[in-house]
Parts: structure tokens; C-alpha cells; sequence
């Protein structure tokens, strides 16, 4: 009787490790690396923010990053490897942060506004 029930157990615990694979594999699938253009500090990306995005870049340790999007109503947050980083709005449209650590950083961007245009920059 104990064979019965060890087998299933056994293939329920393949099956959600196989979910949780696929899940982490989707997840990095849908970022967009940031690539600044030869001699720039700068880019901008343009589509409907209306649904999260997620980007992601490499990042020197004690860099101003900028994120210019709409305005204050745009959800930006900024993390690195030791999590959410805090800024701020230095103007209507433009949100700042110093990186503290060197490595990748992810920004997520979703705006009521739908289409629109994002711009990162860093100094």
C-alpha cells in the first residue's frame, strides 16, 4: 500500500519542479536588456507601458541612473542584487538613483498612460 502512494508523491514533486523551471525561464525570457548606442549614455525604448516591463543592464558602483518617463504616476523600480534601490523624482518626469554596488541592475516601468516613450541614461 505504501508503494501506491510514494509513487505519485514522487511525480507531483518532478512535476512542480518542472513548473517552477519553466516559470524562472519565462521570467528571464521576457526582460530587455538596455544597450546605449556607441557613444551615448542614453536610451529610449517605446510601446505600451500599460502592462509592467522589465529591463535590464550593467551598472558601475556609484552611477547616477535615470529613468524619464511621463511623469509621477509611472511605476519605476529600480533593484539590484541586494534588492529594491530608493530614488527620486528630481523633476515631473525624470526619476534618479546612485547604484551602491557594481553588477545588473532590473527596471520595471508601467504607466497608466499605455504607449509612451522611456529613456534611461547613465552617468
Amino acid at each position: 500500500m505504501k508503494r501506491r502512494f510514494t509513487v505519485p508523491l514522487f511525480g507531483a514533486a518532478i512535476a512542480m519542479l518542472s513548473v517552477a523551471a519553466t516559470t524562472q525561464t519565462a521570467t528571464a525570457a521576457t526582460t530587455t536588456k538596455i544597450i546605449f548606442p556607441k557613444g551615448s549614455y542614453c536610451a529610449s525604448y517605446s510601446g505600451d507601458f500599460s502592462k509592467t516591463k522589465t529591463y535590464s543592464l550593467y551598472l558601475l558602483k556609484n552611477q547616477d541612473f535615470e529613468v524619464k518617463a511621463a511623469n509621477m504616476e509611472d511605476g519605476i523600480h529600480i533593484r539590484d542584487a541586494r534588492g529594491v534601490l530608493r530614488g527620486q523624482w528630481i523633476d515631473d518626469n525624470t526619476y534618479r538613483i546612485h547604484t551602491r554596488m557594481k553588477g545588473l541592475h532590473y527596471v520595471t516601468v508601467r504607466s497608466p498612460y499605455g504607449d509612451q516613450q522611456v529613456e534611461f541614461c547613465a552617468y
